[in-house]
């Protein structure tokens, strides 16, 4: 079965796309290698985001919930947890292949986000389970001593979110 559309990524982008391709009835899947929600839901859960017109003191994760629910509604299925491993064309269609199958389309649009690898300081230790580059959910480190590493807003918002939490923050 040949897709017009399939949309690589979950987050806000992907997600408007399907929810335009609902709107203009196109046959569409939405395939994600994680959640659905992108950013929103994987690095920023717990904090709140002010930053998408028409939300305001919601969590990544409320907002993102709002989105996929939206888009789902409007007649998107979305794939998570489902990485595209391969994308090549044959036969004048598009082939995204992932460990749960193949996926046919006309058109292909990429929308994999800003999610990616965080930066290392090139230290020993620094491949411990102890150690974290995204805080998911402040609470768990409540009562404990925690160091934060950083220079920029992230470093800055984990510091605060962690504090919020209940954890003892160097």
């Amino acid at each position: 079965m040949a897709y017009d559309l399939v949309i690589i990524g979950a987050g806000p982008a992907g997600l408007s796309a399907a929810l335009t391709a609902s709107y203009m009835k196109l046959k569409h899947i939405v395939i994600d290698g994680g959640l659905a929600g992108g950013a929103l839901v994987q690095s920023y859960p717990c904090k709140k985001v002010d930053s998408f017109l028409g939300f305001k003191d919601r969590t990544g994760h409320e907002i993102a919930q709002i989105i996929v629910k939206h888009v789902e509604d409007e007649g998107s299925e979305i794939r998570e947890n489902e990485p595209v491993t391969s994308l090549e064309k044959k036969n004048g269609l598009f082939v995204a292949k992932t460990p749960k199958g193949e996926y046919e389309a006309k058109t292909v649009l990429i929308a994999t986000g800003i999610i990616g690898t965080p930066r290392r300081l090139g230290i020993p230790g620094e491949s411990s389970r102890r150690v974290h580059y995204s805080i998911k959910n402040p609470s768990l480190f409540e009562g404990q001593k925690v160091l934060v590493v950083g220079g920029g807003d992230s470093a800055a918002e984990a510091a605060v979110a962690l504090a919020k939490g209940g954890a003892d923050v160097c």
